[in-house]
């Protein structure tokens, strides 16, 4: 190994698994898989890391696999030079691919490769294809340039790659490998196995074989035997059964050999680098072709048979599943028997024979299962297995998740497995038990997430098909879930679909403009929240907190054509937000636990103020515990003990309605509020307007993949500035509430992030910073004051009341300094005197947040009004009133005199 690489990879093992020298060996690092400190690996060559509890663990990996940084800037770390014109494409095959150098001398040059739509550049490792071109590898951060990891130039088709100086036509060489890449020829070749590349695994190499074929008939050399060995996969499969076909009509006596499958699906560079490429494992690769191109389920039984020994084996067979038996008491008989009177059979032929006349063989299912893995919610104690059925005709293959008890027990299978019209399965429960030991012995494992966006143990993004982590894009697996190199997590369903563009070349930034003219600043200040809200986890981890984001305005002022707007951003197609009031919990709470690290936004903005004031389902306050990322709910978990279920909120809160919340004052501090009017629509905006609205998603939507891809610097920038601003605000005169201060420090740090992914220009900045501070002050001013529906409370009762020395709604003694007010008796006066007041319900919950005249309680106290009252009727006659009355009472330091 390269000391410089060495040195690193030692110096990482010994940091993050803790592993301590011991000879030739690193030994006691903590296993990634099980935590147990029992990771070894060689002190001089740690390429694989190995754990020695092989019986309950035995996990294995790569170097690569735990620091893929490592090995993917070559030209970084191995720039070239007069003297090594070729170093970074060498320190690539030797440390990247595993290749002596010494063998491999002269096969490859390095070159370079640019892609003008992208603007970036690499180095590559290029191997001439002569008469045709060349094929090269990009290997400075392949990820990227998306999917495309390798060029051609020239037309292959129907021809090979083979090693420079390699004698195909040489009387030695009685059999070829033709394998699908040039790395997997290589590796094969350092194992002393003749091997050429097709290159891409459907390309036959047609010409290059009648060429050999010539060459060597020409020779008088015996044709060699070929052996196809594609990588593992649908598509692998398909074209080694193809391939082998073919070129025995062709007159090649023709075999195939495929990579072991298991957890790790590794080709045929991997299991070299691995030192796995043994004779032990090239007998299995060919026992797995033999099964591949079986041409009968007899023969497949028979193969099985001889190779196992075993008298009870299922297998499938062109995608039907069957049951193959042995009686072995008819099996020992007719071996006697063929013993004693054929002498001039083989041990295989009588083992054939025997088998023919005591075996039993049964299609038990007209279609094949395949248990892919086991997949579990941590969170909430779910487990699923994870199954893929193919079917004989044409139909596309089917997945589907089944609990354990459905998976475990023949009859529930039966049931939650069909998923095709004519479909059966006849395995009964013996059968299947058996089976299902077999399907699930060491099958993979695949964490499941419950919400789209961020999840903090993993730190990855979940975007239903896409999928981003340290700045790199993720696809999806033929097996629907993704691989992150250690990680294999998936959904565990789309409650919320985002359709996302992941072709970053065509994300538009033309509607940056269209916003601005649109919007102005306030477009701005809403656009930086909504990048804000694709980080909440993290500012939530740093400052405990996040923002409530109010837009408000009368209707047609345009709010609801900038939310949907922003929603097409992330890929949300006709969507604006859903109504709390007309919700129930549970289904409030289902939504507040959806998304992660994305907006949830709350609108109710057809409702009048009549209505609002008679609702009664819903309370804001009830969402104060989201600021802080806590539950609005909990749920027992179904199992039998007391464990319950209470998500925390991950996500961010936009509140957009015709009037502003009434909540208390411990809610409203934890809202950015701004408000959108008609005062600037011109016909003008109003087409302009209509062209934002008009924007392709597929032109916009990668603007998530662009922001959550640069994490990294926007939370750099984002700490950087937020302390920036945070001392600014708090500078500001009359703003002294902590929340009001953090909050818009927040919201003004995420304006200066736009500009790490958008052409924002420093005038729409400054604007936009001006108009934070601007409604930062007026914030804390409305803290300050009572709610609207408080002042006109106490406006009405100052009307009403009269002067102190007859008031006609305090009851309180002119000696207690105290307002006592009998809401009943209010509403009868306001009544009397034709004066409107809000819900009493309403009017109940905003009394007790009052500034003007502060809350105390609600009191039994003796009445001013009704003793005056009592002491005429006295005099007059005629009934009385109670002396003592349930009062809500407020403080009133100065009364009039």
């Amino acid at each position: 190994m390269n000391p410089r690489l060495l040195n690193d990879i030692t110096h990482r093992l010994e940091n993050d698994y803790g592993f301590k020298p011991d000879g030739e060996y690193l030994r006691k690092g903590e296993c990634p898989s099980c935590h147990k400190r029992e990771m070894y690996t060689s002190a001089d060559e740690p390429w694989v890391i190995r754990c020695g509890r092989l019986n309950k663990c035995g996990a294995e990996y790569h170097v690569k696999e735990l620091y893929p940084e490592i090995f993917t800037n070559w030209s970084e770390r191995h720039p070239v030079t007069t003297e090594e014109p070729h170093a970074a494409a060498d320190a690539y095959m030797r440390d990247g691919r595993g290749f002596d150098l010494a063998k491999v001398s002269g096969w490859y040059t390095q070159e370079s490769y640019y892609s003008p739509e992208l603007k970036l550049g690499s180095a590559t490792v290029r191997f001439p294809l002569p008469g045709i071109g060349y094929w090269e590898r990009i290997i400075d951060k392949p990820e990227r340039f998306g999917k495309r990891k390798a060029t051609f130039r020239g037309d292959y088709k129907g021809c090979w790659w083979s090693a420079p100086g390699l004698d195909l036509e040489a009387d030695d060489v009685t059999e070829l490998w033709i394998v699908e890449g040039i790395f997997d020829c290589i590796a094969l070749l350092h194992h002393g196995i003749t091997s050429v590349s097709a290159l891409t695994c459907n390309n036959y190499p047609a010409k290059s074989l009648l060429a050999l074929a010539q060459a060597r008939q020409a020779l008088g050399r015996k044709l060699p035997k070929l052996v196809w060995a594609m990588d593992t996969g649908k598509a692998g499969e398909d074209y080694t059964r193809k391939f082998v076909s073919r070129s025995r009509e062709d007159g090649w006596e023709s075999v195939a050999a495929q990579p072991p499958t298991g957890k790790l699906k590794l080709d045929w560079n991997e299991l070299h680098q691995r030192n796995k490429l043994d004779s032990k494992m090239i007998e299995e690769s060919l026992y797995r072709g033999s099964l591949l191109t079986a041409i009968s389920a007899h023969e497949k039984a028979l193969l099985m048979f001889n190779k196992t020994a075993w008298n009870t084996i299922y297998f499938g067979f062109e995608s039907r599943l069957y049951w193959f038996e042995v009686n072995l008491e008819k099996y020992g008989k007719a071996m006697e028997v063929l013993v004693d009177s054929f002498k001039d059979l083989t041990d295989d032929e009588r083992r054939e024979r025997a088998m023919m006349e005591s075996h039993t063989l049964r299609e038990i299912a007209n279609f094949l299962p395949t248990a892919l893995y086991f997949q579990e919610n941590k969170l909430t104690d779910e487990q699923w297995y994870f199954f893929r059925v193919d079917f004989p005709h044409s139909g596309e293959s089917v997945k589907k998740a089944l609990t354990p008890q459905q998976a475990s027990k023949s009859v529930e299978f039966k049931s939650n497995i069909f998923c095709a019209p004519g479909a059966y399965y006849t395995a009964n429960a013996t059968q299947h038990d058996f089976m299902m030991k077999r399907w699930t012995e060491g099958i993979k494992v695949v964490e499941v997430l419950d919400s789209v966006g961020y999840s903090s143990t993993t730190q990855c993004y979940v975007f239903g098909d896409l999928a981003v982590k340290n700045g790199k894009l993720y696809t999806l697996n033929e097996e629907e879930y993704f691989e992150i190199g250690k990680m294999s997590i998936k959904l565990k369903a789309r409650a919320v679909e985002l359709n996302i563009n992941s072709d970053l070349n065509q994300l538009s930034r033309d509607w940056i403009e269209l916003l601005w003219q649109c919007y102005r600043y306030k477009g701005i200040a809403v656009l930086a929240f909504w990048l804000g809200s694709l980080f909440a986890k993290q500012i939530r981890k740093k400052h405990k907190s996040f923002p409530f984001l109010e837009c408000v305005g009368e209707p047609g002022s345009g709010k609801s054509t900038l939310i949907e707007f922003l929603w097409s951003l992330c890929g949300r197609s006709d969507y604006e937000g859903f109504d709390p009031v007309k919700s129930s919990n549970a289904a409030r709470a289902r939504n507040f636990s959806q998304v992660s690290n994305l907006p949830i936004v709350l609108m109710e903005g057809d409702r009048t103020e009549e209505d609002r004031f008679k609702q009664r389902g819903f309370d804001w306050d009830e969402l104060k515990p989201l600021f802080d990322g806590r539950s609005v709910y909990s749920r027992g978990i179904k199992n039998s003990g007391n464990e319950t279920y209470e998500p925390t909120f991950d996500g961010a809160l936009i509140i957009s309605q015709n009037a502003e919340v009434k909540a208390s004052p411990a809610m409203m501090e934890r809202i950015v509020h701004i408000e959108f009017d008609k005062s600037s629509h011109t016909n003008e905006t109003k087409d302009l307007a209509d062209a934002l609205r008009d924007v392709s998603m597929d032109d916009v939507s990668g603007f998530v993949l662009k922001a959550t891809m640069a994490e990294k610097s926007i939370m750099e920038t984002y700490i950087e500035r937020q302390k920036h601003y945070y001392q600014h605000i708090r500078s500001l005169k009359g703003v002294r509430n902590g929340r009001v201060i953090l909050n818009h420090s927040q919201l003004s740090a995420f304006v200066d992030c736009l500009a790490c992914i958008l052409p924002i220009g420093k005038r729409e900045l400054e604007e936009t910073h001006s108009f934070i501070e601007y409604i930062a002050v007026e914030r804390q001013q409305a803290l300050e004051e009572d709610h609207r529906i408080v002042q006109e409370f106490w406006e009405t009762y100052e009307f009403l009341n009269g002067n102190d020395e007859t008031p006609r709604l305090n009851h309180a003694r002119k000696e207690e300094l105290q307002i006592a007010i009998n809401l009943n008796h209010f509403v009868a006066v306001a009544s009397d005197f034709r004066q409107q007041i809000p819900e009493l319900g309403e009017l109940k919950k905003m009394l007790k947040t009052s500034r003007t005249h502060k809350f105390v309680g609600i009191k039994t106290v003796n009445s001013a009004i009704n003793s005056a009252w009592n002491a005429r009727r006295r005099n007059e006659g005629g009934d009385e009133k109670p002396a003592t009355v349930k009062c809500w009472v407020f403080e009133n330091p100065s009364p009039k005199k």
